[in-house]
C-alpha cells in the first residue's frame, strides 16, 4: 500500500476564527482572513488533494478512477465507491446555529 500526502481545503465563513486553523497548519500569517473549517475528504465541493507520482489529484477523482486502491474492498462492500466520511476541523469565533 502506498502513502499519499493529503492536503485539506479551508472554508472561509463569517463566523470563522482567525487563529486556530492557521496555527494548526503553520500558515505564515494569521488573522488576515477568517477560516471557519478545514476539510479533509473527498467532498466534491472542496476535495482534499493528494500528491501522486503523476502530480496532485483531487481525492474524489483518484477514488473514482481507482476505488479499490484508495478505499479497499471492505469499505467498497459496505459504502460503495465513495469515501464514507468528511473530517471537518472547526474554528468558531462567533455563535452559530447548528
Amino acid at each position: 500500500m502506498s502513502a499519499y500526502p493529503l492536503h485539506g481545503l479551508a472554508q472561509h465563513y463569517a463566523w470563522g476564527g482567525r487563529r486556530f486553523i492557521p496555527r494548526l497548519l503553520n500558515w505564515p500569517q494569521e488573522g488576515i482572513e477568517r477560516v471557519a473549517e478545514w476539510w479533509l475528504g473527498a467532498h466534491e465541493d472542496a476535495p482534499s488533494v493528494i500528491m501522486t507520482a503523476q502530480g496532485p489529484q483531487p481525492l474524489h477523482y483518484a477514488i473514482a478512477h481507482q476505488p479499490e486502491r484508495f478505499l479497499g474492498s471492505a469499505v467498497r462492500d459496505r459504502h460503495g465507491d465513495r469515501l464514507p466520511f468528511l473530517l471537518k476541523v472547526l474554528d468558531v469565533d462567533a455563535p452559530l446555529s447548528i
